[in-house]
C-alpha cells in the first residue's frame, strides 16, 4: 500500500469513526450499554459479503467503542475454524466515558482453504462485557494461470489463435472482418464504406455524395414554348404557354419582341401560362429564358406572323398600290405621308417615298437609275430661294447705311 493510499484510508477511518461515534449516544457509567463493535470491508463498506480467489488479499476495518469501561482485547475469527488476529488494546479515551479502538487488518486468503466462512470481530471490556460483528466470506479455488498464445481459449479469453494472434485482417469495401489480438481479444475491423468520410474505392459524387460531395449541377433547364407556334395567325395572340423542367429551378423571364423582359410570376416546374399579353401586326418573336440556382440557363423562342384575315387589305402588313393602298389611304401598311407633302401626285409623296412610323423609308417606284439626278435637282431647287433672300437682305442693309450716312452729314 503506497503512502497516498494509506493517507486516504486513514482519513476514511477517522471520518468513519466520527460518524459511528456521533451515531451512538453518550452514556454515563450507570448506563447498561457497555460496548459497540463494527466490522466492514475496506473497499466496500456497505457490503456484507465478499468473494475472493484463494491467494487474494483484502482489508477489513474493525471499530469498537467502550462505554464507561476500557477495552481489554480485540480479535478476528473465522467462526468455527480459527482465530486470524488478536491483540490486547484498551483503546483511545476520547471523552470521559468512551474508549475508541480502530484497526485495519489485511487478510491473506492463501492460508485458508476454499469455502464459505463467517468473519467475526469480537471486542471485550475490562469488566467482561463482549460484543461482536460478522461478515460473510467466500474463497474460490485457485485456478491455473491463463496463457494467451497457447492456442487454447481459456478463462476470460475471447480467442486464442496461437501464433496467428495479432495478425490484422483486411476487410473488403462495405464489409468487416475479425482477428485475435496479442491479448486474446477479438478485434473487429470495418472496411471502407460510403459514409466513412473518405471519398475512395471507386466512390463518386453520384454513388456516394456523403463522402465525395454533391455532384455539380451542369444541366440547364429544359424550356419549350407550346403556344403560339411558328405559323401565320389572322388574329392577335394574347397568351403564352410554355413548359420548364429543372430540379434546381430558380426563375424564368419572357420577352415579347423589343419590349423589355418580364419575370414569370407563380413559376412552377411543368406547364406555365402567361395571359394578358398582345402580339403586334406582322412578325413577332417571343422568348422564354429560365435559370437554375447553379447558374445554368435554358431558353426557347418562337417567331410567328399576325395579319388580317383578308388579302390585299389595309392592315395586312403589305403596301399594295394595286389595291389603292397609299400613305394617305393606308398609312399602317404604306407608312405615314411626309408632313411637307400637302398635295401628293397620284396620292403619293412628291419624292416618291413613303415614311413608315418607325422612320424606315419604303421605295414605291423603282427609279434607282434616275435617283442621283433627282437628288441633285432637288438640292439645287432648295438652294435657289435661299440665295435670293440673302441678296435682297444685303441690298436693304446697304440702302439703310447710305441713308444713315447722308443724314449725319447734314
Amino acid at each position: 500500500m503506497n503512502k497516498a493510499y494509506k493517507l486516504i484510508f486513514a482519513v476514511f477511518v477517522f471520518f468513519f469513526s466520527v460518524v459511528l461515534l456521533t451515531s451512538i449516544p453518550s452514556v454515563s457509567s450507570n448506563d447498561t450499554l457497555k460496548i459497540n463493535t463494527f466490522l466492514v470491508y475496506e473497499d466496500s463498506t456497505s457490503a456484507t459479503s465478499k468473494t475472493v480467489t484463494q491467494g487474494d488479499s483484502f482489508n477489513v476495518v474493525m471499530v469498537a467503542y467502550g462505554h464507561g469501561e476500557a477495552l481489554q482485547y480485540e480479535k478476528l475469527d473465522l467462526v468455527g475454524s480459527a482465530t486470524i488476529f488478536k491483540e490486547y488494546v484498551s483503546g483511545d479515551k476520547i471523552n470521559t466515558y468512551t474508549w475508541l479502538y480502530t484497526k485495519t487488518y489485511t487478510v491473506n486468503s492463501g492460508i485458508l482453504v476454499p469455502g464459505t466462512y463467517t468473519l467475526r470481530f469480537t471486542a471485550r471490556t475490562v469488566n467482561g462485557n463482549e460484543e461482536y460483528s460478522d461478515l460473510q466470506l467466500t474463497i474460490l479455488p485457485k485456478t491455473n494461470p491463463i496463457v494467451c498464445g497457447n492456442g487454447i481459449k481459456e478463462g476470460t479469453e475471447q480467442c486464442d489463435y496461437g501464433s496467428s494472434n495479432g495478425q490484422v485482417c483486411n476487410p473488403l469495401y462495405g464489409s468487416s472482418c475479425q482477428y485475435c489480438s496479442t491479448q486474446c481479444k477479438l478485434i473487429t475491423l470495418k472496411g471502407p464504406y460510403c459514409g466513412d468520410g473518405t471519398c475512395s474505392n471507386g466512390e463518386t459524387c453520384d454513388s456516394c455524395p456523403t463522402d465525395c460531395g454533391v455532384c455539380p449541377d451542369n444541366i440547364k433547364p429544359v424550356v419549350n414554348i407550346i403556344n403560339p407556334i411558328n405559323t401565320t395567325y389572322t388574329s392577335h395572340r394574347t397568351n403564352l404557354t410554355f413548359s420548364v423542367y429543372d430540379d434546381n429551378l430558380k426563375s424564368c423571364t419572357y420577352k415579347l419582341n423589343d419590349v423589355p423582359q418580364a419575370n414569370v410570376l407563380s413559376l412552377k416546374n411543368g406547364v406555365n401560362i402567361i395571359t394578358g399579353i398582345t402580339s403586334v401586326m406582322g412578325i413577332n418573336t417571343w422568348t422564354v429564358t429560365c435559370v437554375d440556382y447553379s447558374g445554368n440557363v435554358g431558353s426557347d423562342s418562337v417567331t410567328f406572323t399576325v395579319k388580317k384575315g383578308c388579302t390585299s387589305c389595309c392592315g395586312d402588313g403589305i403596301c399594295d398600290p394595286s389595291a389603292g393602298e397609299t400613305c394617305s389611304t393606308c398609312p399602317y401598311d404604306c407608312g405615314v405621308c411626309p408632313k411637307e407633302c400637302t398635295t401628293c401626285k397620284d396620292s403619293k409623296p412628291l419624292d416618291d417615298r413613303y415614311y413608315t412610323p418607325t422612320g424606315k423609308v419604303t421605295i414605291v417606284h423603282d427609279d434607282s437609275d434616275d435617283l442621283p439626278n433627282k437628288q441633285e435637282k432637288s438640292l439645287k431647287a432648295n438652294k435657289t430661294p435661299l440665295i435670293a433672300l440673302i441678296l435682297i437682305a444685303g441690298i436693304l442693309i446697304l440702302l439703310i447705311l447710305v441713308i444713315i450716312i447722308r443724314l449725319t452729314r447734314r
